[in-house]
């Protein structure tokens, strides 16, 4: 099993042989959020992989830059969809023809013996959004976009190869919405994954009258990586480039596979 980074905020994929999985893929154009890119919007500075063959769809939450309209748009309406309950809703209306939504604690047969787990996070998300233990081969990667809930991750994540979650803060009017570099140490303390790679990169590229007013974002992806290896955790820390995959278990990269 292989992850591979798909482009450089928070798009993935998981391949296993040739079969692929993409988890909220962005792979055209804009996003903006609303009717207009002055409210909220953000461009990627690096160019996404094309989608190529896709085998299956994971969504982790309805928001903008996680379900994202126009890559859908491209994708096949009979690519079998799993998605937090809101983001499946939004799937359906968009066309596709085989949605599963899922709840905390569900699980789902991907195919090829690949399986997911959903696990709900933390405030504010708890019933809007899901993070997911992937499995295969007795390999897991356990996937958060926002805030880890570590009472569910240590029940069903602990351990795990590789934990993909965000380590920079972004607080909306003051509220915690993506966790702090000082939470995601204190979440690999106690969940133990052997791997973290970091996810959601760079929240601060946004812009508009939202992002300029309402939202503060703080640290970055070195910080995080300095305070892993200063608290003396066992957790070894990669980010892999746009298009690069690592081999789930032992680390090695695999080259970047562009188009089809």
């Amino acid at each position: 099993m292989q992850l591979r980074r798909v482009d450089d905020y928070q798009s993935w994929a998981l391949e296993i042989g040739a079969r692929r999985v993409l988890i909220d893929p962005w792979l055209s154009g804009a996003l903006v959020r609303g009717a207009a890119d002055w409210v909220f919007g953000r461009t990627r500075p690096d160019p996404a992989l094309a989608p190529g063959r896709v085998d299956g769809l994971v969504l982790t939450a309805h928001f903008a830059d996680h379900l994202h309209r126009p890559t859908l748009a491209r994708l096949p309406k009979s690519t079998p969809v799993f998605a937090s309950h809101h983001a499946a809703r939004t799937a359906r209306g968009l066309g596709f023809t085989d949605v599963t939504a899922l709840r905390d604690g569900q699980r789902a047969d991907l195919g090829d013996e690949l399986e997911l787990e959903a696990i709900a996070p933390d405030f504010p998300y708890s019933h809007n959004s899901l993070g997911y233990v992937f499995s295969h081969g007795g390999r897991r990667v356990y996937l958060e976009t926002h805030v880890v809930n570590r009472k569910r991750g240590l029940e069903r994540a602990h351990g795990v190869d590789v934990l993909v979650a965000p380590v920079q803060s972004v607080r909306v009017a003051g509220v915690v919405f993506v966790m702090s570099a000082e939470r995601a140490v204190e979440t690999a303390r106690l969940l133990q994954p052997k791997t973290w790679v970091a996810t959601g990169v760079d929240p601060q590229h946004g812009h508009g009258l939202l992002q300029r007013t309402l939202v503060s974002c703080r640290g970055t992806v070195d910080d995080f990586a300095a305070r892993l290896k200063e608290a003396g955790l066992p957790t070894t820390f990669a980010q892999p480039a746009p298009g690069e995959a690592i081999a789930v278990g032992d680390l090695v990269h695999a080259p970047a596979a562009v188009g089809t």
